[in-house]
């Protein structure tokens, strides 16, 4: 510990830490508009966000009091992906969160709000919080576990001096941010209209029809493994965690020493689908299938559509259109969706293939100008992070 730093437990540096609970437990009916209403999905890995936000009353907000929230406010996922967290920003006059997020709101003065969102966004916390999980089924931190945490603290004015550091980067990668939404904004305004027919390209006018998957390609259903079969090189299978953004990630890899027939095998071009999972909100998540994959196929819990128009589909599987089939098909007590249920969905489809080739064309290069803002973006993060470790254990000093 540096020079005139003093370790402290996150609980001596905070008002009492709480989390929320579910409105509709205690009788409450969710509002159309009113009091926002946190999920663990608006603590985002890029901060804070009000994409799958609820609303509640004035009175279920008043009955839960105990986890109002307000700007300033330090927010931590602590169950599922455990240990995000992000500022409520100024624009959020006052909140509520569910059981799945705990409020850490910072009492004292000699203390920097930003200097603590900056130490707890480590990548070190949040690796400790995952060692305090392993073994779990689910992942989940306590509120015990959340008030125990320890923080390197140095004094005020060094404080306030690495929060400056850091949050210049976070302005960087928050332009990044808005870019990237706006961005994606255009690309999925464009392909409601010109994935519908609303929209033509010009040099084309024959007529569409409704085609279903069954029309276009076929499923391959996925590997049923046991945990004997898995080993430390081999046939890497597949599944819901090596999809990210549309993309194949290899972050998380899996491989068993089981030989499968040809057909089975991953080939460029597969839509690799999520199809059965914890989280409904996993369920239907698509990713392309590069040429660049090692042999690899999928697991039992995943399904891969195989088909010529797979540039095309996989944009139709990006819709409104598809996550409503998704959704109407998932079954009631178990998050799934069947095969030949998914067979079944159907969107609409240009009679041309020179049509399908120059939609996807446009599409594509969307996705590509999207993926380079990713690529960006991920390198501030990861500098950013390499300097956090540097400012935030004092191995680098800050003058003050």
């Amino acid at each position: 510990m540096p020079d005139g730093w003093e370790k402290k437990k996150l609980e001596d540096l905070s008002e009492f830490i709480t989390k929320g609970a579910t409105p509709t437990t205690s009788g409450h009916a969710w509002a159309d508009s009113g009091i926002p209403f946190l999920r663990s999905e608006c603590v985002s890995e890029n901060g804070f966000s009000l994409r799958g936000a609820a609303f509640i009353c004035e009175k279920a907000h008043a009955e839960m009091s105990r986890s109002v929230i307000k700007a300033g406010d330090i927010l931590m996922t602590i169950t599922g992906y455990i240990g995000r967290v992000c500022m409520v920003p100024e624009s959020i006059k006052e909140a509520n969160i569910n059981q799945h997020i705990a409020r850490v709101r910072i009492k004292d003065d000699l203390v920097s709000t930003k200097y603590i969102l900056h130490y707890l966004s480590q990548g070190t916390v949040r690796t400790n919080f995952s060692k305090i999980n392993t073994g779990q089924a689910y992942p989940q931190l306590s509120l015990e576990q959340v008030r125990n945490t320890e923080v390197a603290m140095p004094p005020r004015r060094e404080q306030d001096k690495i929060a400056n550091i850091l949050s210049t980067w976070d302005e960087a990668i928050d332009i990044l941010n808005k870019a990237l939404t706006l961005k994606e904004k255009r690309k999925s305004e464009l392909a409601a209209k010109i994935l519908s027919g609303t929209l033509r390209l010009k040099g084309y006018s024959k007529s569409w029809s409704k085609k279903k998957l069954k029309e276009l390609g076929k499923c391959v259903r996925g590997l049923t493994y046991s945990p004997t079969n898995v080993v430390n090189d081999g046939l890497l299978v597949l599944r819901s965690s090596n999809i990210l953004n549309g993309r194949i990630s290899l972050e998380d890899k899996v491989f068993v020493d089981i030989e499968v027939q040809d057909q089975f095998l991953s080939k460029e071009g597969d839509i690799l689908i999520c199809v059965r999972n914890g989280s409904r909100n996993l369920i239907g998540k698509t990713a392309l299938i590069p040429a660049s994959l090692p042999k690899a196929t999928h697991g039992a819990f995943m399904s891969v559509f195989r088909t010529k128009y797979s540039s095309y589909v996989f944009q139709l599987f990006q819709t409104e259109l598809y996550r409503e089939q998704v959704a109407k098909n998932l079954g009631a007590t178990i998050n799934s969706i069947n095969n030949s249920d998914l067979m079944e969905f159907s969107f609409p489809f240009p009679s041309e293939d020179e049509e399908v080739q120059e939609i996807s064309t446009r599409l594509e290069s969307f996705d590509q100008e999207i993926s380079a803002l990713r690529r960006i973006r991920l390198s501030y993060q990861k500098q950013k992070q390499g300097l956090m470790q540097q400012l935030l254990s004092g191995k680098k000093r800050v003058k003050v």
